[in-house]
């Protein structure tokens, strides 16, 4: 995986965008009672939309692990940090809105006190 013409900046801002993207609509989809069946429909359109629309400024990695193994076989790892801190950023950055989110009290988010059956916690007032 490599940037695309546009150089390591865009590749950089496309790989967080795609990645915050993807795990917002994961995790509010998920999370969401009348949704959560849908969370693989939408996760697969969103990637098939990346591959068309986004490939060609990052290469479109979304995963660390899938850029390494050929980046070393190539010998190309002038650009690979890229796949190692904007994916994970981005995923954090999601992370940290949902729980923004969540304690806001959005309507698909646990309520305070309210136990999650998925973790066994409470969200605290």
């Amino acid at each position: 995986t490599v940037p695309g013409p546009w150089g390591e900046v865009p590749a950089v801002m496309a790989e967080l965008v795609i990645t915050f993207v993807l795990m917002t609509a994961v995790l509010h989809v998920s999370n969401h009672p009348r949704l959560s069946g849908c969370t693989g429909v939408v996760a697969g359109s969103l990637v098939a939309l990346y591959i068309t629309v986004e490939a060609p400024v990052s290469g479109m990695s979304l995963n660390p692990a899938r850029s390494l193994p050929p980046a070393l076989m190539a010998g190309e790892l002038s650009s690979l940090w890229i796949y190692f801190v904007a994916p994970p950023a981005g995923s954090e950055v999601s992370r940290v809105v949902q729980d923004a989110a969540a304690l806001a009290g959005a309507g698909y988010a646990m309520e305070p006190g309210e136990l999650s059956e998925k973790t066994g916690d409470t969200l605290q007032d």
